[in-house]
């Protein structure tokens, strides 16, 4: 009876947009998704921890297209339903154009639990599994062709946008992580530290014939046991597993690599700017004056010996050049287990990283 309901109340809207939320890769939610989508025109967008990125019309881009200052063409964007599932997005962009341009109604599919309105707009909270609704939603509507075919020429804007960017960008944390990204073995894992590495992943994004699984430990979005729980999925799957993290992270979970087991196939990325970059790059603290003595946490490790004490392979990279020629042999088969550690600049990387802001700002959508 309710699925008779909601397929009368779908009806009544023309602009749709489905948005996944932090979720475990679920192979029969993606295909009832797929046929949802195919079948009614609706858009969907993911965050890289949706592991949504199969999809092969996914909007994936929303951090370009939303700090972008075409206002006009961002206002054609503006859903009159919006049906969301899963956890937490990242993309603080996103949330800000849907809180300033609120849906008529919001559906939330969530079986049980709480349900926080990070929007804004809440309308619905449907208490039934997220591949149940797509699979019963399927064919109920057609979304209007001019708002969806909006949505993929400026997904399709923002993924050239990064491509050119990146490929052209001085060394520096985003252009590094764009490379990790493209250079990621297929069938393998990857896990997301927080802070930078999370907010640079999700940038990039992952494309559609990429076939990794991602994985991160958001909560309240703190450093603990990102690579506590990589070892723990190294441990329990063949796939290459993948930790990009932080040197904070990083060096605060060191001791999840004390382990007489340590597998094969783990592999660490790690990003040392030797500070808490992330402060130098969000509103707030960047402006203060007491940005470097007590927001940076600046130090001055390295994990060569930390590599040396668990007995793991190290290399080391400082531009974009020895980057490129370390990743094809770092994720072989046969490598084993290492770190590939990444020396930037904190300054440097807020400088590259504003810059990429003001050029995503005016690109054309």
């Amino acid at each position: 009876m309710q699925a008779l309901s909601l397929q009368n109340k779908i009806l009544r809207y023309s602009k749709i947009v489905v948005l996944a939320g932090h979720d475990q890769r679920d192979e029969a939610l993606l295909r009832s998704l797929r046929t949802f989508a195919d079948t009614t025109g609706a858009v969907v967008v993911g965050d890289i921890i949706s592991n949504t990125h199969e999809l092969p019309d996914l909007v994936r881009h929303q951090d370009v297209i939303f700090v972008n200052e075409a206002k006009e063409k961002l206002a054609q964007l503006q859903p009159d339903l919006l049906i969301t599932f899963g956890k937490s997005i990242i993309s603080k962009a996103l949330k800000l154009y849907l809180r300033q341009h609120k849906p008529q109604a919001h559906w939330h599919i969530q079986p049980a639990g709480q349900v926080a309105d990070t929007f804004q707009s809440l309308t619905k909270v449907l208490r039934c599994s997220s591949q149940s609704f797509f699979v019963s939603m399927a064919g109920s509507t057609k979304v209007n062709t001019i708002f969806s075919e909006a949505w993929k020429a400026a997904d399709k804007a923002a993924a050239d946008f990064l491509q050119q960017y990146t490929a052209g960008a001085p060394f520096s944390e985003l252009p590094v992580v764009a490379r990790v990204l493209q250079h990621l073995p297929e069938q393998s894992n990857l896990h997301l530290a927080n802070s930078m590495s999370v907010r640079y992943a999700n940038i990039i994004g992952l494309q559609a014939k990429q076939q990794v699984h991602v994985y991160a430990n958001r909560g309240t979005s703190g450093i603990d046991g990102s690579t506590s729980t990589t070892v723990g999925c190294a441990l329990t799957n063949p796939g290459i597993t993948t930790l990009l993290t932080g040197d904070l992270a990083f060096f605060y979970d060191r001791n999840g690599l004390w382990h007489n087991y340590l597998p094969d196939n783990l592999r660490i990325i790690l990003l040392n700017n030797h500070a808490g970059g992330i402060f130098r790059l969000i509103d707030g603290p960047k402006q203060q004056p007491e940005l470097a003595p007590y927001f940076e946490t600046t130090q001055a490790l390295n994990a060569q010996n930390t590599a040396r004490d668990f007995n793991l392979k190290y290399t080391t990279v400082e531009t974009l050049g020895e980057l490129e020629q370390a990743l094809p042999g770092f994720f072989s088969a046969n490598a084993g287990a290492g770190i590939l550690e990444i020396f930037t600049d904190s300054p440097a990387n807020a400088a590259a990283f504003e810059a990429y802001r003001v050029a995503a700002r005016k690109l054309g959508l």
